[in-house]
């Protein structure tokens, strides 16, 4: 599975610093990234919770609290201003797709 959804009472998650040395996503943007890999057509409002902002960005995101998620990056449609605060600790809201950030295991992966 290419994505994970946010719990119904949202999710602690951390904006990761320094994403920006990453380089570029083969889907473009990362925005276009999560639109594919979390199967969905359009964009959504920011992922941080209270903020109704359009998110206009990819952000590299991870889980705080202790899951089987915890490690892995995701990316998660954020507001510009919300990316621009890196190690941002956040609550998301509910039922928000995040899709793995892992370039080798999407968009890099090679066909067989």
């Amino acid at each position: 599975m290419t994505y994970v959804t946010t719990s119904e009472n949202g999710d602690e998650l951390m904006n990761e610093p320094s994403t920006s040395l990453r380089g570029k996503c083969g889907c473009g943007t990362w925005i276009e990234h999560w639109k594919k890999y979390a199967e969905k057509t359009t964009v959504p409002t920011c992922i941080v919770a209270g903020c109704n902002e359009q998110a206009t960005d990819g952000a590299h995101v991870e889980f705080t609290q202790q899951t089987k998620f915890k490690g892995l990056t995701y990316i998660a449609p954020m507001c510009g201003d919300h990316n621009k605060d890196h190690d941002l600790v956040f609550t998301s809201k509910p039922g928000y797709r995040l899709a793995r950030g892992s370039q080798a295991e999407t968009c890099a992966k090679k066909a067989k």
